[in-house]
């Protein structure tokens, strides 16, 4: 199972190849490029279930699945990001969950917004189709918060 968890850095390596179109297109705005990765790993010094461990905006988070550490870096890039840069728009590229893949399959990604009609949104769903690239929008919900 370990060695399938080298595809989990596709989302940081989908921002790199963001940032490289970027600046090929030489595109004229103020644009964070921020990765994070995580070594998922066994051995004495990796994480176990029931860890508590404090993450950047100072909440607790109680480790249940040993899986989870590129979501907890998730937290923390974005944490990192929002105070250091203060953004008007936040947007995130991650191969976090299989769930996803199961849904949707193994061509098409999920497009998580909290406003459906928000021009980043509606701009990704484009770029999808012209790219040949399908996402599909799922919702978030009150639980998903």
């Amino acid at each position: 199972m370990m060695d399938l968890m080298y595809g989990d850095k596709g989302g940081s390596t989908a921002v790199l190849g963001a940032l490289e179109g970027t600046i090929e297109l030489q595109i004229k705005k103020n644009i964070i490029f921020c990765c994070g990765f995580a070594e998922n790993a066994i051995g004495s010094k990796a994480y176990k279930p029931n860890d508590i461990l404090r993450a950047m905006n100072g909440l607790s988070v109680v480790v249940g699945n040993t899986d989870a550490e590129g979501r907890l870096v998730m937290g923390d890039v974005m944490t990192y990001v929002q105070r250091n840069y203060n953004p008007n728009r936040v947007a995130y590229i991650a191969t976090l969950t299989g769930a996803c893949m199961v849904a949707l399959g193994k061509t098409t990604a999920g497009l998580f917004s909290s406003d459906r009609n928000c021009e980043v949104a509606l701009g990704l769903e484009e770029a999808a189709k012209l790219s040949r690239e399908p996402v599909w929008p799922l919702p978030i919900n009150d639980e998903h918060r």
